[in-house]
């Protein structure tokens, strides 16, 4: 099993580069086997149709999810072959 840690900082080439890496990650077909998150710290969110909801392990992740952590915050998910690690805060 890999584990990744991504430091992300706050410029906007940064945050894309995150969410393109996370995006690719999933639509490679993790997300069809059941990325999910599997460890939370502090405030680790998902962006929904109506703002932010909160992410707990065991929470389903979509190919096309935007995730934003705030400052002190970790984030894991996991899948059958790997897993990834954020912990800097970004959307």
């Amino acid at each position: 099993m890999s584990m990744w840690r991504i430091p992300v900082k706050t410029g906007t080439l940064t945050k894309f580069a995150v969410t393109a890496l996370v995006a690719s990650c999933l639509s490679l077909g993790l997300a069809a086997q059941g990325a999910k998150v599997s460890y939370s710290e502090g405030k680790a969110e998902s962006r929904t149709a109506s703002g932010w909801a909160a992410l707990s392990p065991g929470d389903s992740l979509a190919a096309d999810a935007t995730i934003r952590l705030a400052e002190k915050s970790v984030l894991e998910m996991q899948w059958a072959k790997g897993k990834l690690t954020l912990s800097q805060p970004g959307v």
